[in-house]
C-alpha cells in the first residue's frame, strides 16, 4: 500500500466571492467611500503618531494615517508629514479626546 501524504485531510472551502465588489487599490481597512474625512493633525513624529493612534483606537475612533508611503518615498528626510484623517462623526470626539491628553499645541485651530 502506498501512503499518500495527508490524502484524507479535506481543505476548508473557498469563500463564494460572487456579489462581492471592491476595488483592488483600496486598503482593506479603508472606511467606505461616503464617509467624509477631516484632517485631525499632521505629523512627522512617528512615536507621538503611534501615541496618538492607539489613543483613537482604544476610545473605539478609527484613524487613518495619509502619506505615510510618500514620507519615506522622499528618503524619510521629515519633509513630509504624515496626516491622521477622521471621520467627520468622530472629530469633535476625536479633538476633544486630543486637547484632554494635553496635545491642543499640535491640532489645527478651528
Amino acid at each position: 500500500m502506498i501512503n499518500e501524504p495527508e490524502a484524507n485531510i479535506a481543505t476548508p472551502p473557498r469563500p463564494s466571492r460572487k456579489g462581492i465588489t471592491r476595488d483592488r487599490n483600496r486598503h482593506p481597512e479603508a472606511p467606505p467611500r461616503n464617509t467624509v474625512m477631516k484632517e485631525l493633525l499632521r505629523t512627522n513624529e512617528l512615536v507621538f503618531l503611534s501615541w496618538a493612534e492607539a489613543l483613537l483606537r482604544a476610545e473605539g475612533i478609527e484613524a487613518i494615517v495619509l502619506d505615510g508611503h510618500t514620507s519615506v518615498l522622499e528618503g524619510s528626510t521629515y519633509a513630509i508629514r504624515r496626516r491622521v484623517m477622521i471621520a467627520d462623526e468622530d472629530y469633535a470626539r476625536a479633538r476633544r479626546l486630543m486637547i484632554e491628553a494635553g496635545e491642543e499645541r499640535r491640532l489645527p485651530r478651528s
